[in-house]
């Protein structure tokens, strides 16, 4: 049981003493009836919306891609193309081993020769390691119900494990917790996103609630309780495998640890029943240990290979590439204003931001420190300088050392954000909580750091009107001003519930438009014209087919999702043995040793391999028979002006819309 001894949800946060309120066992943390409440109803949105097959994909994207037909699927808002990571990638790959037969595998032979589904991609595979992705469960049970299941599991998830994270680090303070909740949840970074990076924080959440739980409870019962959810936890976390997101939020788990136990160690009982806790901790190791065996003998030879990659394996990110004054976009509204991003990111996502205000907050410690001599409290310390290093590493980088000792330099600046956004909302909530009296002396001090905040953040909207020509100066110089206000009202401590809540109903402005409401999706990937050609072509060959498309990796990832055997597309584990076909020296490894969008285009003589970062280009002269000996039946490709002496060497068999379908000659296959 999880829980605040209060004697009022909305009470200042103090130190932690024990409760005599708290039930008999629960140690000093037991939930107010408020918060269940709303834990409940949260519990209630899930089964319904799953149930009615709701998600926020742009899976519709599809339609403009294959025919152009009107996304029935989609009820509010528009499919975003810029989001190809969801329907190019982990959705096609997770619908994948629903059209594989045998559903489900390890090992999907429908994706070039045979892809180990284990890593690095969290998919629904009939494993062991399957009880650790709980985000995929929904696909055991349909297709649409897992599209659903994935998309609340990863939203309202988020919103319950921090919201509970919340509620311990204010000591109770329910409506403060849901509006920091909120305020993550309605960030551009998470909805820009599409919440890819969610599970990574609800994980990292879960575990510091069971770490929390394992140290204060005093019933035998729950403190095993507790050892078994960290332990899973844990595990979930460590089984994401995207090593940027695990390490920056393993590295807050920790801060956010050590700092509240530090600060409340008067309060605990360690000893008492410590041979309980002993044992739940040797039961979370064991757990998480089992989950990790599980995932390496099922995806050693994958996990060698994934680490041996030029990229992203081998990448060292020094930092000092992410200017600060980009960062603070979200506090400016810039989602509203542009549409362009420019020098920020291709995409909206690239530039996506949380709304940072941990520099302020770090003055502001300063300055009291060094006025009145009182201490500050641990935790924020170190939640100030978990912030201070990461805005550090983005703005000039770190040492080298440093990121090979921490291990950091797998972090690139971009992915570190996760952590900031996140440790900015948790010292943001633990300061308003915090409850030493505001003296009036200290008034004039915090008008001089909110003016001087306000002069960072015009530095910051100076600096994105020249970046950004689409920018508003008359809303610039507005918003300057409005956080000016809002940094003296969070100094002063000035509502803070309220203060939050209109903080993330700003920037609910800025993104609750970004992500569609959609129901379903996935029948349309089947039932299109052109998929009833391909599965009926596959069906007349016995199933032997394999595709390839000619200029277009996008549409390669429709092939997978019908069960039919394909070459390229998405591959997130290098297709070494496949290569090395037509590359038997290794020559061009270089190219190909990456996670790739794999692309197939045109060569007028010879054949090459060329990258640009995730993008593995395949150029071979159709005379020369290369795709033959790669295996390649069936070839798919846009009929453009040029699409005849292209493809000359190839028997045409089907047209659909803009898409020709070519059988390949037999004689020049292996």
């Amino acid at each position: 049981m999880i829980g605040i001894p209060i004697g009022h949800s909305e009470s200042p946060r103090t130190s932690l003493p024990p409760s005599p309120s708290s039930p008999r066992g629960a140690g000093l943390l037991v939930v107010p009836a408020r918060a269940r409440s709303l834990l409940l109803g949260v519990c209630v949105a899930f089964v319904l919306l799953v149930g009615l097959h709701l998600h926020g994909f742009s899976l519709a994207a599809w339609h403009s891609e294959l025919d152009g037909s009107a996304p029935a699927e989609v009820l509010l808002g528009n499919a975003r193309k810029e989001r190809w990571d969801d329907w190019v990638v982990h959705l096609p790959l997770a619908l994948a081993q629903v059209a594989h037969k045998p559903r489900f595998p390890v090992i999907n032979e429908n994706i070039g020769i045979g892809m180990n589904m284990l890593v690095p991609i969290s998919i629904p595979v009939w494993h062991p390691v399957a009880l650790f992705r709980p985000m995929t469960w929904g696909f055991f049970l349909g297709r649409d119900f897992g599209i659903s299941w994935m998309w609340w599991t990863r939203v309202l998830g988020l919103l319950s494990v921090w919201f509970l994270v919340f509620l311990i680090l204010t000591r109770g303070r329910v409506g403060l917790s849901l509006a920091a909740a909120l305020l993550l949840l309605l960030s551009p970074f998470l909805q820009f996103w599409s919440f890819n990076a969610a599970p990574f924080a609800i994980y990292a959440g879960l575990t510091w609630l069971a770490a929390i739980c394992l140290a204060t409870a005093t019933r035998p019962r729950a403190i095993l309780a507790s050892g078994i959810a960290l332990g899973w936890s844990g595990a979930c976390l460590a089984l994401e495998t995207y090593p940027p997101y695990q390490l920056i939020l393993g590295y807050l788990v920790l801060v956010l640890l050590v700092g509240f136990l530090w600060e409340n160690r008067g309060a605990l009982e360690i000893r008492r029943n410590g041979g309980s806790r002993i044992l739940a901790l040797s039961i979370a190791i064991l757990i998480a240990g089992a989950a990790v065996a599980w995932l390496w003998s099922g995806a050693r030879d994958a996990i060698g290979q994934l680490q041996n990659t030029v990229y992203p394996g081998r990448r060292l990110s020094t930092g000092g590439d992410k200017p600060l004054w980009q960062l603070f976009n979200a506090n400016l509204w810039i989602p509203l204003q542009v549409s362009n991003y420019g020098s920020l990111g291709r995409y909206t996502s690239s530039a996506a931001s949380f709304w940072l205000v941990s520099p302020l907050i770090a003055a502001a410690l300063l300055v009291r420190r060094l006025a009145s001599r009182e201490p500050v409290p641990p935790l924020l310390v170190g939640l100030a300088i978990y912030c201070g290093v990461i805005l550090v590493d983005c703005e000039i980088g770190l040492p080298t050392w440093f990121l090979r000792a921490s291990l950091l330099g797998l972090v690139p600046s971009e992915r570190a954000l996760l952590g900031l956004g996140f440790a900015d909302a948790a010292l943001l909530v633990c300061f308003l909580a915090t409850s030493p009296p505001l003296r009036t002396a200290d008034r004039y001090a915090d008008a001089a750091i909110a003016l001087a905040w306000s002069a960072w953040i015009a530095f910051c909207a100076r600096s994105l009107a020249s970046a950004l020509p689409e920018a508003r100066p008359v809303w610039l110089v507005l918003l300057v001003a409005a956080n000016g206000v809002v940094a003296f009202a969070i100094l002063r401590r000035v509502s803070p519930t309220a203060l939050v809540a209109a903080l993330a109903g700003g920037l609910a402005a800025c993104t609750l438009w970004f992500n569609p409401l959609a129901v379903g999706g996935s029948s349309y990937l089947l039932e299109n014209p052109l998929s009833r050609v391909i599965l009926e072509i596959d069906r007349l060959a016995g199933g032997k087919t394999v595709w390839s498309t000619y200029g277009d990796d996008r549409v390669a990832n429709l092939f997978r999702v019908l069960g039919v055997h394909s070459l390229n597309g998405v591959h997130p584990i290098p297709e070494l043995a496949l290569w090395r076909r037509i590359d038997p020296l290794g020559v061009d490894e270089l190219h190909y040793n990456r996670f790739a969008h794999v692309w197939v285009g045109e060569a007028r003589t010879g054949t090459r391999f060329g990258h640009l970062q995730d993008v593995l280009a395949l150029y071979a002269d159709p005379e020369e028979g290369v795709l033959e000996q790669l295996g390649v039946t069936h070839l798919l490709a846009r009929m453009d002006s040029s699409a005849g002496r292209r493809l000359q060497p190839y028997k045409p068999i089907a047209r659909v819309g803009p898409f020709g379908i070519f059988e390949l000659p037999l004689h020049r296959r292996r």
